[in-house]
């Protein structure tokens, strides 16, 4: 007697576990709908996957649409345990009138039990815009983030420094969604606003782990819910930045330094000495002291006699005689160093 499918009734096909391969891929695969839709962002081409839209790399309409409508598809589609998805492909099939995707057509091939099969659905695409770029069009924020200088100016050191702050917060803190709404320099800093004020709290926070900033939080009453009654603060965190750079020579208990910078709140400096390191916590910073340019000056270490050693000022041109005490060990003639007057005292230490 002919094999046949208990379902359809078909002789002589393929059999894949008693069904006919047509009944069997139907079982498997027939209830996966065929009317998928993606959103698309229309300002920055983020794509919504359930609740939560979703940024892409590349700002490219066709990558967002293809991203989104395979996502869309796996979020959506439940196979049997038994069944695998080997590929999936997907293609614009349609542009709307402003040039961008309107209809995707998926290629997805399946596999089970040994055989496998190609199946093809369509995903329409269409825009909307995402919450953040909502919140940014309508200037929402919920806390303010004021970066100043020690004296209210940034200089440009700090500025490098903080470009790249915030370029690693936004890869690292931020991830797959920037929270910051508006960057923009004022009164000589530089303000950012952020949609959350967890972020722009996580944001100073490390600003100061990083640069040795002083932070300081303010909030101010800017509604209430007319059901509940909560009430609706914005924060502004200001943040001031040390007058200290790297590069600067300090004073530090009668000892010069030089600072090498910030890390985790603690300024970091090398005695000119011994060249050892040491690490300032933030509640004796205001101890080190900044010593003024027109206290160090440029030297060459001369001849030395038994309880002097002669020098030469490379700024002024003279020739100088101090006491070999003041005059560190490590340099020898033909040395070049610094001569740094310290509260009264002078003493040479080397160039770094």
């Amino acid at each position: 007697m002919d094999r046949f499918c208990p379902k359809c009734g078909a002789k002589g096909k393929n059999f894949i576990k008693n069904l006919c391969e047509k009944c069997f891929w139907e079982e498997k695969v027939s209830h996966i709908p065929n009317n998928l839709r993606v959103y698309l962002c229309r300002s920055c081409l983020s794509y919504l996957q359930g609740k939560r839209w979703i940024r892409i790399k590349k700002k490219d309409p066709s990558l967002a649409a293809i991203e989104g409508a395979i996502k869309e598809f796996q979020r959506n589609t439940k196979i049997p345990n038994d069944t695998k998805i080997l590929k999936i492909e997907c293609n614009t099939a349609e542009w709307n009138k402003s040039g961008l995707p309107k209809k995707m057509i998926l290629d997805i091939t399946f596999a089970s039990e040994g055989a496998s099969t190609s199946l093809k659905r369509e995903a329409s695409v269409e825009y909307a815009t995402c919450n953040f770029c909502q919140s940014v069009a309508d200037g929402k924020y919920e806390a303010l983030v004021q970066i100043r200088g020690d004296e209210g100016q940034l200089s440009e050191e700090k500025r490098k420094t903080l470009e790249s702050s915030i370029d690693k917060f936004y890869r690292t803190a931020l991830k797959d969604r920037s929270d910051i709404t508006e960057i923009k320099e004022k009164d000589g800093g530089i303000d950012i606003k952020f949609l959350t004020s967890s972020k722009a709290r996580l944001f100073a926070k490390k600003l100061s782990e990083i640069m040795g900033a002083d932070l300081k939080e303010s909030a101010k009453l800017v509604g209430a819910d007319r059901m509940t009654g909560k009430r609706h603060y914005r924060i502004t965190i200001s943040v001031k930045l040390p007058a200290l750079e790297p590069g600067d020579i300090v004073s530090f208990k009668d000892r010069i330094f030089k600072v090498l910078g910030h890390h985790r709140g603690k300024l970091i400096l090398e005695d000119m000495e011994d060249h050892k390191r040491r690490s300032i916590p933030q509640n004796v910073i205001s101890d080190v002291a900044k010593i003024d340019k027109a206290d160090i000056k440029r030297v060459t270490i001369g001849t030395r006699s038994q309880n002097s050693i002669t020098i030469l000022d490379l700024e002024e041109k003279r020739f100088l005689e101090l006491p070999a005490e003041k005059i560190s060990n490590e340099l020898k003639e033909g040395d070049e160093g610094l001569l740094i007057n310290l509260n009264g005292k002078e003493k040479v230490v080397r160039r770094q």
